[in-house]
């Protein structure tokens, strides 16, 4: 009993120690100021080009405060995508780079991004998100934690395994990789079917056949080397994605003022260049998609461009009202989405 006693002391002296090494701390740095360790994960594995900014973020803080900020990044290493949200909220780690269809529920106006044909560039999405956010139109985001900025990832499109989709017929049947409901509305209003996998199985998945295709982005093909495994790419913008940059509101409020500018300041500057990088990005891996007859890449007529627009266009309409109906700015958001890109 007393053995039985003491190992279960010692787990709990452990799991305990595990867990205050891993919130915030902070501490005298020897010259009269505070040192902050920080804890920041990402969704994206080691080497993944979506892991740039944070790379520089990390960097560039610990150079402008002369190291009294320290961050460990945790690349797609601590935990599921879908618990940094409670971890960053419970000061378990500091600061997390996640995406709304991580949140559906929780980041259900964020998620209108991802309606079809509504925004479909970095730049657009970018300065919507911020506009958003200056209406109050997300408070899912704000209520909960210090928003520090949002990053847009490359517009989304259609890589197919095996079959050329070049007409709406074409797509009836076809098993589609997607990570929302508003994705899934928008496949099922084409003709397709939607499956829920995740990043990591997408390559095996389009392998064996289990998905004829995936939405996503040309720099994923690229970074996961999907175009192994997918013959096709569909080159028509969809709708977009964004990750937000979010940090614990207990972590943000212990900084001095001074602290809280920088790590504004820095934030803004990386994530403006990011964007700038995305951009760029976005048309050289094209390019290599096709210089190196890695997939074939392809777009669809006009005619054809239009009977998607047509077949698509309630799947906003609905999504707005169904979220107006749980309390959230549904029919704001999307008059702001659609005044935004002169719609």
């Amino acid at each position: 009993m007393k053995k039985r006693f003491f190992v279960t002391i010692v787990f709990l002296s452990i799991f305990s120690l595990l867990a205050a090494c891993s919130s915030s701390s902070s501490s005298s740095d020897g010259g009269g100021g505070e040192s902050h360790n920080w804890t920041l994960t990402s969704s994206f594995p080691a080497g993944h080009n979506m892991n740039n900014v944070l790379h520089n973020l990390k960097d560039e803080l610990e150079k402008r405060t002369d190291g009294a900020i320290k961050i460990t990044l945790h690349e797609d290493t601590l935990g599921k995508p879908t618990e940094a949200w409670d971890m960053v909220k419970d000061n378990t780690i500091q600061m997390t780079y996640t995406g709304e269809a991580y949140n559906p529920s929780r980041m259900p106006v964020t998620n209108m991004i991802a309606l079809p044909f509504e925004v479909t560039d970095p730049t657009s999405t970018s300065e919507l998100l911020k506009k958003w956010e200056e209406e109050g139109n997300l408070k899912e985001l704000t209520d909960s934690f210090k928003v520090l900025g949002y990053l847009p990832t490359t517009a989304n499109h259609l890589f197919l395994r095996d079959k050329k989709v070049e007409k709406m017929e074409d797509l009836k049947g076809l098993k589609i990789r997607s990570v929302s409901s508003t994705q899934a509305e928008m496949l099922s209003a084409l003709g397709s079917s939607a499956v829920t996998i995740s990043g990591s199985e997408v390559y095996m998945s389009l392998d064996r056949g289990v998905i004829d295709g995936t939405l996503t982005g040309v720099d994923n093909v690229v970074d996961r080397k999907l175009f192994e495994a997918a013959d096709f790419a569909l080159k028509l913008p969809l709708y977009e994605a964004a990750f937000s940059l979010l940090m614990n509101k207990e972590t943000w409020e212990s900084l001095t003022p001074e602290l809280q500018e920088t790590v504004q300041s820095v934030a803004d500057e990386v994530i403006g260049e990011e964007i700038k990088r995305v951009e760029a990005m976005d048309n050289e891996l094209w390019e290599k998609l096709e210089k190196e007859d890695l997939m074939e890449v392809y777009t669809l007529s006009e005619d054809e461009q239009k009977r998607w627009h047509e077949a698509t266009k309630n799947v906003a309409d609905k999504y707005a009202e169904e979220i107006e109906k749980q309390g959230y700015p549904g029919k704001a958001a999307l008059e702001t989405m659609r005044d935004a890109a002169g719609k």
